[in-house]
């Protein structure tokens, strides 16, 4: 670790992590601040007037976490643009490399220094809110925000560090942009592809990098109000799948190794060039075509119409990957290979489809 380094990049950035430190006080804190929060009791009662049950009707009365980890699923996307932005820049790359330190001291600091501008202003935000929400309202179980924060601080890291690595393979700031969206739906395709071939649960949200932050914050607002209560919602924390545990630790070693082994093979000159990273488009573009046309024709979609858009889908992105209309011969080549490859392979993944269906259809149904 470069102190020097650390020191200069932390003072730099403090305006920005200020910035960001408002807008979160605007989104979370100051709408618990003007949020009217109660609970309402409404009794029943029998025949003798004695009351027999006690309905606690809290639907204006939500914690609101959802914004704050909201809040913070935003900085993961922000944070890893503002920080690796200099590699797509030829002058800033060429200054920053021409520096007296490793590239891997490099992205560690700008790692390090990014994260905490994530973390600080949404540490203050989180109990901030809760505080006030604490004065304001003491039907809530607030000791679940605890755990809901640990749990938020690893899903972030997972998701920052992705989004990081997945962002410095554009060679420009728009293509990084564009790949950091696309990776974020790599696995909800997966996870579709999978569940039509072999008849499994409809879970394609557990594909999508920040899904763990959406389980999570939903489970814990329950828990938060709740608690306790029989019959209400998801009241235990084991409750909570352990793939929302899993997935941001996966991604913390994807984006973290994949940035430490990128940095020394990457070089300054791919500033402002065509992306042909093979984490770029050359890779993606063919993935999301194929398994689209694969996941249509198992799904009985498949129609002319689909293709059509597809391919015109795909060469628009192709066009913006060149940034030419005039596109080499090698895309037509790998958009006609992934056609027929696909309709090929969906021929196969048919008949699996077909017989988990029957043995599906065979199961005993329980009554």
């Amino acid at each position: 670790m470069n102190k020097a380094y650390f020191k200069e990049s932390f003072t730099s950035g403090f305006k920005m992590m200020l910035f960001i430190l408002i807008i979160g006080i605007l989104v979370y804190p100051l709408i618990i601040l003007t949020t009217k929060y109660n609970v309402e009791f409404f009794y029943a009662y029998d025949k003798y007037g004695h009351i027999t049950d006690v309905i606690i009707d809290r639907w204006k009365s939500s914690p609101d976490v959802g914004i704050v980890i909201a809040y913070l699923a935003v900085l993961c996307y922000f944070v890893p643009v503002l920080k690796f932005s200099y590699l797509q820049k030829k002058r800033q790359i060429d200054t920053y490399y021409a520096l007296p330190i490793k590239r891997q001291t490099l992205t560690n600091v700008n790692l390090l220094v990014g994260y905490l501008q994530i973390i600080i202003p949404y540490t203050i935000v989180y109990f901030l809110g809760m505080g006030i929400l604490a004065l304001k309202a003491d039907f809530f179980h607030y000791i679940f925000y605890i755990p809901l924060y640990f749990i938020t601080i690893l899903i972030s890291l997972g998701v920052y560090l992705f989004n990081s690595f997945i962002f410095s393979r554009g060679n420009t700031i728009l293509d990084g942009l564009f790949l950091m969206v696309a990776y974020t739906l790599v696995g909800m395709m997966v996870v579709m592809i999978f569940s039509s071939t072999f008849h499994l649960n409809d879970e394609f949200q557990y594909g999508i990098t920040f899904s763990p932050f959406i389980e999570v914050g939903n489970h814990f607002a329950e828990l938060i109000m709740y608690y306790g209560e029989e019959n209400k919602y998801n009241t235990v924390i084991s409750d909570i799948s352990l793939w929302n545990y899993i997935f941001p630790i996966i991604l913390i070693l994807i984006g973290y190794l994949g940035l430490f082994f990128s940095t020394k093979t990457d070089c300054a000159e791919r500033a402002e060039q065509i992306t042909n990273s093979y984490f770029g488009y050359r890779v993606i573009v063919p993935f999301y075509f194929s398994s689209t046309i694969y996941w249509l024709a198992i799904e009985g979609d498949f129609s002319i119409l689909f293709i059509v858009l597809l391919i015109v889908l795909y060469l628009i992105v192709e066009v913006i990957h060149y940034r030419k209309f005039k596109l080499p011969m090698k895309v037509f080549i790998v958009l006609i290979s992934c056609l027929v490859g696909a309709i090929l392979i969906s021929l196969v993944g048919a008949q699996i489809s077909e017989y988990y269906a029957h043995l599906d259809f065979q199961k005993p149904t329980n009554f």
